[in-house]
């Protein structure tokens, strides 16, 4: 294992990986609207699986 060979502090791991965890968990699977009117990742896939489609484009 990486930290067992000291290839990267222990402090460093056990700090990022909850960090970005959460920041994927929060930003990317939870379903919502994004100020620029785009759906996070969640949203979409809800809406797939929902079979709702965009009524326009966002970038549009």
């Amino acid at each position: 294992m990486a930290l067992q060979k000291d290839i990267f502090e222990a402090n460093l791991f056990f700090y990022q990986f909850p960090y970005f965890s959460f920041y994927y968990v929060f930003f990317s699977l939870m379903p919502m609207e994004q100020s620029s009117g785009c759906p996070s990742n969640g949203l979409a896939a809800l809406n797939t699986i929902k079979g709702i489609q965009l009524k326009s484009h966002p970038a549009d």
